[in-house]
């Protein structure tokens, strides 16, 4: 007699000489008769890592997240800092790019408009931006 545990997530039958199965449940061992098996074996799959392997690889995995999780934050901290250094460069070359002859780009004032250089810039930027990076920025006629 030899013992069979199904360590998959469905039933696995064995089949036995004389037409019948021997199912064994997810979990279930049984003893069978090696001599009576007829055909191959199904795949029973290996038994699950210990709950304390499974419990210490997972400790290590959720600190392997956290830290991660923290990179990912410092970046993006570091990524919002140079981008705020940048914008006003960027919206100087941006103001400086409007065209003169294309309304879209111009209020009746003759200011340029925040929607046409937050759209060259690539993000939002305000009058106040507008104002900081290019002070004397005027549509000429």
């Amino acid at each position: 007699m030899k013992t069979f545990t199904n360590h998959q997530p469905g039933p696995r039958g064995v089949n036995i000489k004389g037409g019948a199965t021997v199912w064994l449940e997810p979990g279930e061992s049984r003893e069978i008769d090696e001599d009576t098996i007829e055909g191959a074996l199904p795949d029973f799959g290996k038994p699950a890592a210990h709950a304390d392997e499974l419990d210490a690889a997972n400790g290590a995995l959720t600190e392997q997240v956290a830290e991660l999780q923290q990179q990912v934050s410092d970046l993006t901290d570091q990524l919002d800092a140079a981008n705020a250094k940048l914008k006003p460069y960027l919206v100087k070359d941006a103001v400086a790019g409007l065209d003169h002859g294309n309304d879209a780009h111009w209020t009746q004032g003759g200011d340029p408009k925040v929607e046409a250089v937050s759209a060259l810039v690539g993000q939002d930027v305000t009058r106040a931006d507008i104002a900081g990076a290019a002070p004397d920025a005027k549509r000429t006629a």
